[in-house]
């Protein structure tokens, strides 16, 4: 079954691809060479880096324009540039993955909101993650060393009074575990 996407995710999928020309450019001879693409792209490549402000943005949007329809390409092109030390695409994608998680958190607590007090909910919440299945659960395989009472507080918090502080602090617990897991899998 083809994946339906709404005009929002395909928008978010071409500037993906436009960041990834944009890193392109920044390669040097040698790298362009041992791309793993037609030479029709490394040509246009080797252009992009010649040319300056507007116009480089220009050709980067040609260039996705021509790699959009090959998905097989861009994992490819994706996989060598992350392979090189000064890419942040990989780190990009990460840090976007935490955010939907985080968002599939607090979509969670906004469904497991019954009126109750947060005491009982935090109680509901422990006995459904001990069943399996949702956004925290992910988190807590993803990431065991994760506070996970500090986590459904702050989700819960959020639920409660809807401040974007709250968000931010189940973020940021999200993110300070996966440091901590980037950290150790380096050693």
């Amino acid at each position: 079954m083809a994946e339906l996407l709404t005009r929002s995710e395909k928008k978010r999928r071409a500037k993906s691809v436009e960041s990834l020309a944009q890193e392109l450019f920044a390669l040097s001879a040698k790298d362009i060479a041992a791309l793993p693409c037609d030479k029709a792209v490394k040509d246009q490549i080797v252009i992009g880096m010649d040319l300056k402000g507007g116009a480089r943005k220009r050709q980067a949007k040609y260039i996705a324009r021509i790699l959009r329809p090959e998905d097989e390409v861009i994992r490819q092109l994706l996989t060598y540039l992350e392979n090189r030390k000064d890419s942040k695409l990989k780190e990009i994608g990460e840090l976007h993955q935490l955010e939907h998680l985080r968002d599939g958190i607090i979509n969670d607590a906004i469904a497991s909101d019954d009126g109750q007090r947060a005491a009982n909910r935090i109680k509901k919440v422990r006995r459904a993650d001990e069943n399996g299945g949702g956004a925290f659960e992910e988190a807590l395989r993803l990431f065991p060393d994760l506070p996970a009472v500090e986590l459904q507080q702050a989700a819960l918090m959020y639920v409660r009074t809807r401040k974007p502080v709250y968000s931010r602090e189940v973020f940021r617990l999200l993110k300070a575990a996966w440091e901590r897991k980037k950290l150790t899998s380096v050693k």
